[in-house]
């Protein structure tokens, strides 16, 4: 299934509403603004995805559509740091 992906947090809530495409925001950014729980109670219809559960923190209580929350951020044990470096793919998006 396709849909589309928006990171611009609550700019992009009115094209969701607007495309027949399935969309979901991802909100990196703080949601303890003060205007935040009326924007939020006022489109509890958008999908959005948090960068971790305590983030959702300011908005318990406000009729918020949570999907998902995709951690921001790695775990660091796996990997090893090398100063010789390494074999490695960059990624460059969508298909690579």
């Amino acid at each position: 299934m396709r849909a589309i992906h928006c990171h611009i947090d609550y700019l992009a809530f009115q094209l969701g509403r607007m495309v027949r495409t399935p969309t979901i925001h991802i909100l990196h950014g703080r949601l303890d603004l003060p205007y935040y729980p009326r924007l939020f109670s006022q489109m509890s219809d958008v999908r959005v995805v948090s960068i971790s559960d305590a983030q959702r923190a300011p908005l318990r209580g406000v009729d918020v559509s949570w999907v998902g929350t995709v951690y921001h951020g790695l775990a660091l044990e796996p990997y090893t740091f090398s100063e010789e470096g390494g074999e490695y793919r960059p990624a460059r998006g969508a298909g690579t």
